[in-house]
């Protein structure tokens, strides 16, 4: 901005900005994609609790039928 403010006035600045956004935001995302890291971290299973398998169901009943 501040190259851009060395020889155009603050109306002509904003519209050079607005006009060209997208470039500008590609450029700015180019720059910190070269920039970024990521590390992978180690992750490890750990089954703290055994489970209890859920038992088959002996018994039915009609959808007109009451519950007691």
């Amino acid at each position: 901005m501040r190259h851009l403010q060395s020889y155009l006035s603050e109306a002509e600045m904003l519209d050079v900005l607005d006009k060209n956004r997208r470039l500008i935001a590609r450029e700015i995302h180019a720059q910190m994609t070269a920039h970024f890291w990521e590390q992978a971290a180690h992750y490890e299973a750990h089954v703290s609790r055994g489970f209890t398998a859920l038992k088959p169901c002996h018994y039915t009943a009609s959808a007109n039928e009451p519950v007691h």
